[in-house]
């Protein structure tokens, strides 16, 4: 028996360039949907009502949570209304209901939703008469799980299109070019 001459198996890479992009597909998805578990009523602020104010939204769905210090129901004539203040157009808020979550000791009662189309600062205005009567209410903005998993694939286009991004780019492709390199080298140590 003569030993094997093939090379092929001991020259090819750690992985395919499918396998590769089929973990880092795979990666992208975990870290994405895990962004709609960690979602916080209140991440962006709270405003009290009613009250006339500039909240900063990120440019995907964000929820609209009431809350009272006694932790009263929304009143029925609460208005909210989203005006972007780089045109002046109002907002489509739609009203949202859903279980209530409880933080730093206060219950968030979800009451509406809003999709705004940019990153960005934009004028709410929050109404009710009968909100007026008890001091310490607020309307807290916050993530949905939607604008949550939205805000995970942002942050994962932003890493891949910044320097970490290229570098790992650069990584991956010595890592894919090494064997045919290695490959090159023996066929040219072989022929002379």
């Amino acid at each position: 028996m003569y030993p094997s001459t093939d090379t092929r198996s001991a020259e090819r890479g750690f992985a395919s360039v499918s396998t590769l992009l089929g973990f880092g597909a795979v990666a992208v998805l975990v870290f994405a949907l895990l962004g709609a578990a960690e979602t916080q009523p209140d991440r962006f602020g709270r405003i009290p009502v009613p009250s006339t104010a500039f909240v900063s939204l990120p440019g995907a769905e964000s929820s609209m949570a009431w809350t009272s210090p006694d932790g009263s129901p929304p009143p029925a004539d609460l208005r909210i209304t989203v005006i972007d203040p780089r045109n002046g157009t109002s907002l489509r808020v739609n009203s949202r209901g859903g279980e209530a979550t409880t933080r730093n000791g206060r219950e968030l009662k979800p009451v509406a939703r809003v999709d705004p189309p940019r990153k960005g600062v934009f004028k709410v205005r929050v109404t009710s008469k009968a909100a007026a009567l008890q001091p310490g209410t607020e309307l807290a903005f916050g993530e949905t799980a939607a604008g949550a998993i939205g805000g995970r694939l942002g942050q994962v286009g932003t890493l891949l299109t910044g320097p970490a991004g290229i570098v790992a780019g650069l990584l991956l492709l010595g890592a894919l070019l090494a064997p045919s390199v290695t490959r090159a080298t023996r066929r040219s140590a072989g022929a002379t």
